[in-house]
């Protein structure tokens, strides 16, 4: 008896929306948000919905079309390329349509996956889900990296200027009485694009409009980032790796050459998978393998090589859907300066944390990079060669933008290898915070003697310089001032409700990044053990404590926090409540603290900070000495 196939779930969307208008479908939408509203309030909501045509209109545009690696000059159709992806929330396995119903069900979530691994491509399906079924929600995408470039940090000015942007006739007060009524799903797109220097203050805005706001659904995305377990209220849904079945609907799903196609599915079938699932099971370095295919008979082992590769492909072949032939280069440069010229140029804006360009700002960027070596070229004919000839940037609207991100990390950590090892540490210094980047990773794939004396002895010898011997009665107070620490306890209704801690201080984001370059010695860390005690102590603090699942805020319910930081008293650093404000216990006493899982965690984890540092010393000693003892230099 044959088997019958499943229903393909992003056929069925892509025929839905084919076989309505966009009118239709905004119709749909009207109706489900003024059901949901009810009828006392039916004439304000029908003026919102209406006035959201435009903004509407342009959102539904940008989410069906896309551009890709492949796909750089045409804009292809997204649901032609979606792969449904699989998820894990808290140890439990999801597809796509699952998250969405549990996005549906819970308000809040994170979608964290690794850069490359289709995140902005799920929020993009999810936001035409909801357009399609709108659930009594307005569904409105923003892309966070767009904010580094306003003046100001307020998250919903930002959001409600990118929708009046697109010409959408709305008002703030009835914009806002909008969030109030729970009428918005905000789709936050790319959270780690965010300025560094955002970042907290963005965090703070998006836990407080979730707080205060429980009617609306809130999905941020991000490339993983261990502040998001502190956000109490959210799910966390990571993106899992591709399986080889995916990936192969996925080469299937890509416009190129069919010829090419063919062989590497046989491929992946036959010996590809077995010897690089690693790669083969991202949608980026899929693709990538892919378009280098035809070009090297050996994939690299390591992920470095495999983007220097993909270059090199870019560079000499340049039509990826035609028979492939070598394009016109503007500069005439050959491959090594011309790589060499883009690797400044990536690093000094990815230094200065700029994703995206206006014209002016790329052609100031790479006559910085140029000025830096000395060259002289004519910037107009080199940005036509990124643009046009290798097709590593794109045009996006009015922005330059790369074919992805990653390159712009991996060619600033070529440059740190190449061009600039004498500033690293400099340098180290300051994107070494960007720990949910993979720029400081690929640098230590590539040279990991420079990050070691860069980067993860400064930082090591930082921390047990301030914050001392894990043995010592005032670590944890030592521990809180070096990372600016903050824990803060919050009430309602003069109970306690949830708890959150957060690390101000940039050593916290480097240690997250050591963490990442030696994970392997963080592996038996088990935090479930950390949040167990956790639970225990504050349930035997706070009796009434029902626990973090019923951690949520009622409508009309009083606040108030109380936070806890360490602090100078005469020449000892000391915990002590910093700020308290609301319906909160009139005295507290917070020796408690001292007993919590998570402070058990920093003992821990600087233990472990401690075996890395006596392990690269211990390296480097051993290297020095087969050296000496090699070419006879004692």
């Amino acid at each position: 008896m044959p088997v019958i196939p499943a229903p393909d779930p992003i056929s069925g969307m892509a025929a839905k929306l084919a076989a309505k208008s966009f009118s239709e479908l905004l119709a749909r939408l009207t109706n489900s948000v003024l059901d949901a509203v009810g009828t006392p309030a039916r004439h304000a909501y029908e003026l919102i919905t209406a006035n959201f045509h435009p903004h509407l209109n342009a959102t539904f545009i940008r989410c069906t079309k896309v551009k890709t690696i492949l796909n750089r000059e045409e804009p292809a159709d997204l649901l032609s390329l979606y792969v449904g992806l699989n998820f894990r929330c808290a140890e439990k396995p999801y597809d796509d349509i699952e998250v969405i119903e549990e996005i549906h069900n819970r308000r809040r979530a994170v979608i964290s996956g690794t850069g490359g691994g289709g995140k902005t491509f799920f929020m993009k399906y999810l936001w035409l889900t909801i357009f399609e079924n709108p659930c009594g929600k307005i569904p409105v995408f923003i892309e966070l990296r767009k904010l580094n470039e306003e003046k100001s940090d307020s998250l919903l000015t930002f959001i409600y200027q990118t929708i009046v942007n697109t010409n959408a006739n709305v008002s703030e007060e009835i914009f806002r009485r909008g969030i109030r009524k729970g009428i918005f799903t905000f789709l936050l797109d790319g959270f780690d694009e965010l300025a560094f220097e955002r970042r907290e203050s963005v965090t703070k805005q998006i836990l407080e409009l979730a707080g205060n706001n429980p009617e609306c659904t809130i999905v941020v995305s991000s490339r993983p980032d261990q502040q998001f377990a502190s956000w109490q209220a959210f799910s966390t849904f990571t993106v899992q790796p591709l399986t080889k079945k995916q990936t192969l609907m996925l080469i299937e799903k890509i416009n190129y050459e069919e010829t090419t196609k063919t062989k590497f599915c046989e491929r992946i079938e036959r010996d590809l998978w077995r010897q690089h699932e690693s790669f083969l099971s991202s949608p980026l370095l899929a693709t990538m393998m892919l378009m280098t295919f035809s070009e090297f008979a050996d994939i690299p082992q390591k992920v470095h090589l495999f983007y220097e590769q993909a270059f090199e492909t870019l560079f000499y072949k340049h039509d990826a859907v035609k028979e492939l032939y070598q394009r016109k280069m503007y500069t005439s440069l050959p491959s090594d300066i011309f790589k060499r010229y883009f690797s400044l140029f990536c690093l000094v804006s990815y230094y200065e944390g700029t994703y995206e360009y206006s014209e002016d700002e790329i052609k100031k960027f790479i006559e910085k990079g140029l000025k830096i070596e000395g060259a002289t070229l004519e910037t107009e004919s080199f940005l036509r060669d990124l643009t046009e000839s290798i097709c590593i940037m794109q045009k996006d609207g009015l922005k330059f933008i790369f074919s992805h991100r990653s390159f712009q990390e991996y060619f600033s950590a070529y440059c740190l290898d190449r061009v600039l090892q004498k500033q690293s540490e400099k340098i180290l210094d300051r994107i070494g915070v960007r720990s949910s980047d993979d720029t400081v990773l690929m640098l230590f794939d590539m040279n990991e003697d420079l990050v070691e004396d860069a980067f993860v002895l400064p930082v090591l010898d930082e921390l047990f310089k301030s914050a001392g011997s894990t043995n010592r009665s005032d670590f944890l107070a030592k521990h809180f001032h070096l990372l600016r620490t903050e824990l803060m306890l919050e009430f309602r209704n003069g109970k306690f409700n949830d708890w959150h801690v957060g690390s101000r201080e940039s050593i916290a984001s480097k240690l997250t990044m050591i963490q990442r370059l030696f994970r392997p010695m963080f592996a038996n860390m088990n935090n479930k053990k950390y949040h167990d005690t956790d639970d225990a102590i504050l349930r035997s603090v706070f009796p009434e404590w029902e626990g973090r699942s019923k951690a949520r805020k009622p409508s009309g319910s009083k606040g108030g926090n109380i936070n806890i930081e360490s602090i100078r008293v005469g020449r000892r650093l000391e915990l002590a409540i910093t700020e308290s404000d609301g319906m909160v216990p009139a005295a507290l006493d917070i020796g408690w603290v001292g007993d919590m899982g998570y402070a058990q965690w920093c003992k821990d984890m600087s233990d472990k900070y401690y075996e890395i540092r006596l392990h690269v010393r211990k390296r480097r000693q051993t290297k020095t000495q087969s050296i000496d003892e090699v070419l006879d230099l004692r």
